[in-house]
């Protein structure tokens, strides 16, 4: 199984546990769990830090495009990855833009609180990296990752 595949499966597997965690934690919050409350807020916390640094890398993607690899409307290659005003730059930036925001409002939701609405934001956060998880899909082939 190639390196790729690997990483993308452990990427998966651990977005997955911390999307539980929160859940189960927000729920245990709900029910009163003090502690629970401020480990899911430490949780989104360090979710939203991460969030951002997808966002940045999302934003490099976007100013960088592609180099001399590049071949204007068809590419070499084919691929959107070698196609300058390929619409995928914008979408990738866009569904990383969506996650950090979702990843901020379930924050906020978990400060105020309101715990069954937090997980629902973090699910659709998840959502959305998963979306741009995709997107990123052709550059680890072409990285050889």
């Amino acid at each position: 199984m190639p390196i790729t595949a690997l990483l993308l499966m452990a990427l998966i597997l651990l977005g997955l546990a911390l999307l539980g965690a929160f859940a189960w934690l927000s729920e245990a919050a709900r029910h009163g769990s003090s502690n629970a409350r401020v480990l899911a807020a430490w949780e989104a916390f360090g979710l939203t830090a991460v969030a951002l640094l997808g966002l940045f890398l999302a934003l490099a993607l976007l100013g960088l495009r592609c180099d001399e690899s590049c071949g204007g409307d068809e590419g070499f290659g084919g691929g959107w990855t070698h196609t300058s005003d390929a619409w995928q730059w914008w979408g990738q930036f866009a569904a990383a833009g969506l996650g950090f925001a979702a990843v901020c409002a379930a924050f906020v939701q978990t400060l105020r609180r309101r715990h069954p609405s937090a997980t629902r934001w973090m699910v659709g956060a998840a959502a959305s990296f998963g979306v741009w998880t995709i997107f990123l899909a052709p550059f680890g082939d072409r990285f050889g990752i």
